[in-house]
């Protein structure tokens, strides 16, 4: 899965405020609520070589409040 099929699938939630890594610094300024995302892999290895990698995908949600950003959080992600 690379950023592009991530970005496909969770641009709905909050459409045109769904970014990797960082909130673009373009003018006008993006105001809250916006979605960031990342990846990060953790290798496991054993002696005979790599055994596996495990994928991890990190998603904030930044809202005006806690209670907003929860309310996105769960009528979009987690229903």
């Amino acid at each position: 899965m690379t950023d592009a099929d991530l970005l496909k699938l969770l641009d709905p939630v909050l459409p045109d405020k769904v970014f990797p890594l960082v909130v673009p610094q373009d003018v006008p300024a993006i105001s809250p609520p916006w979605l960031i995302f990342s990846f990060y892999e953790v290798d496991e290895d054993v002696f005979a070589g790599q055994a596996e990698i495990m994928i991890n995908i990190q998603i904030d949600i930044y809202a005006k409040s806690p209670d907003k950003a929860s309310e996105i959080r769960v009528k979009h992600l987690w229903p």
